[in-house]
């Protein structure tokens, strides 16, 4: 073998014991280099959470069959729960219940949606009565109340009973009123007392004493009668009674004509 191939063997063994002493700092170096790396990109990970859960709420959805619940409700409840100033970090079931405490709110549902979205669903109770002059019925005879002024374009049967005969008085009510519907009558009052005895007005002033029993056959006696009542000019009816087996009570009330005062002009005397 010549000695440059020697020399040239012996360079490559002295260049791999070399790498072999340094390969262990080699490897401590890539280490804390990776290290470093993490570090930052964790650091960098942990300050965009921080700042997308301590950011302000940006935007809104507001959905649902809303009657009575107003944008200004539903911020009022946002800012109750802190969820406007720390978006991420409240739990949405707070601003849930702040919502549900408005007595006309039915059902609710608060969603949130990364980063800064906020999808609320809101279901009101849909009015279709006014019970006892203080609160409203729904049409499952479930009761809440709604602010006086926010009722203005409601126009609702009134309904009256028991404390806690709201849904069988609503469902008399419901059977009554779809039979006078079907002939062109329609209550503005309907009235059960605490011996179940029925008391309707329509919505002409007429009232109509129908009692506890028997009320669809009276109320079908009333539809039969009504067109031989009608043909009184001078005359209008008060109220009808129909707790009899058969027929029925009218009572008439006179109708008041205003006229316009006659001027009277004195005649002169003749000269």
């Amino acid at each position: 073998m010549s000695q440059a191939v020697l020399k040239k063997a012996r360079n490559i063994k002295k260049k791999k014991r070399i790498f072999r002493d340094y390969q262990p700092f080699l490897g401590i170096i890539f280490f804390w280099i990776l290290l470093v790396v993490l570090c930052i990109a964790s650091y960098w990970a942990i300050e965009q959470v921080k700042r997308t859960y301590s950011s302000p709420l940006s935007t809104l959805l507001l959905t649902g069959e809303r009657r009575f619940t107003t944008k200004k409700d539903i911020q009022q409840a946002i800012l109750s729960t802190g969820i406007a100033h720390s978006f991420m970090e409240e739990d949405v079931h707070l601003l849930q219940q702040a919502i549900k405490r408005f007595p006309w709110v039915k059902q609710v549902y608060v969603r949130k949606h990364w980063p800064d979205k906020l999808d609320i669903h809101v279901t009101d109770y849909a009015p279709i009565a006014v019970w006892n002059d203080l609160h409203l019925l729904d049409h499952e005879g479930k009761i809440f109340s709604v602010p006086h002024d926010r009722m203005t374009h409601e126009r609702l049967v009134l309904l009256y009973g028991p404390e806690g005969s709201e849904q069988d008085t609503l469902a008399s009510y419901l059977t009554m009123d779809q039979l006078l519907s079907a002939h062109q009558f329609h209550l503005k009052m309907a009235e059960m007392n605490a011996r179940r005895s029925w008391q309707l007005i329509l919505d002409n002033e007429i009232r109509l004493e129908i009692g506890k029993v028997h009320m669809m056959s009276r109320l079908k006696r009333f539809i039969e009668l009504y067109p031989f009542f009608e043909n009184h000019p001078d005359q209008r009816i008060d109220y009808i009674d129909l707790r009899y087996k058969n027929g029925a009570a009218v009572h008439w009330s006179p109708i008041f004509v205003e006229t316009e005062p006659v001027q009277m002009q004195s005649k002169k005397s003749p000269p």
